[in-house]
């Protein structure tokens, strides 16, 4: 503790010292702030996406198996959103990357309004984002989420002194209706999205 009242996280040693007379110990105290924080911004990269700050495809897979795990245990269920920016590769060529990058943030900024913290929000790769739609908490609904979803992509986007209207198809499948396994899960809700983009685009469908 410093002379202030703050805790410091500190690495202890103890030696022994030989010697004729009462046994000693050569006791070290090294400060390890600088290399605790070293060690969780490390953490923190190799679990979330650089660009936009979310929780990536690694960090995502493994709150998806606990999701699971809880859920297999207790009975309860939840949904799992799988969501595509339409016609985003458009954008990119038109634009260019640093105008897709500006805007993969902002829509990530959209998303985050609508899940909060009550949820789980990752960036998986490219325009792909995901939402663990915890069901067991104040008895949510995925079908509702999806809808405030799609909602708060209907006004344009300002990137950049342009207006840009980027609309989102969504697919849906519940634990455990639709699947009961990471895999067949994730597929289920991927093939959902596929059904939504052959659908027109710019909604949402659930796991056949």
């Amino acid at each position: 503790m410093t002379a202030t009242g703050a805790l410091v996280d500190v690495a202890l040693s103890a030696t022994p010292i030989l010697s004729s007379g009462a046994p000693r110990l050569l006791v070290e105290i090294r400060d390890i702030r600088v290399e605790k924080a070293a060690r969780e911004h490390m953490t923190y990269l190799a679990n979330h996406d650089a660009l936009t700050g979310l929780p990536n495809l690694r960090l995502f897979r493994s709150e998806l198996r606990k999701a699971i795990d809880i859920a297999a245990a207790s009975g309860d269920e939840f949904g799992l959103l799988w969501l595509d920016l339409d016609r985003f590769k458009s954008v990119n060529d038109t634009y260019g990357h640093a105008v897709g990058d500006v805007l993969l943030r902002s829509v990530a900024g959209r998303f985050r309004s609508v899940v909060g913290e009550r949820h789980l929000l990752a960036r998986v790769g490219g325009d792909e984002f995901v939402v663990l739609c915890r069901l067991e908490q104040n008895g949510a609904d995925p079908a509702a989420l999806a809808l405030r979803l799609l909602e708060a992509m209907v006004e344009p986007l300002s990137i950049k002194d342009k207006k840009l209207d980027v609309a989102l198809s969504i697919g849906l499948a519940v634990y455990p209706h639709d699947a009961d396994s990471l895999d067949a899960l994730v597929h289920k809700a991927d093939a959902a999205l596929y059904e939504a983009k052959k659908m027109g685009r710019g909604c949402w469908r659930r796991a056949a």
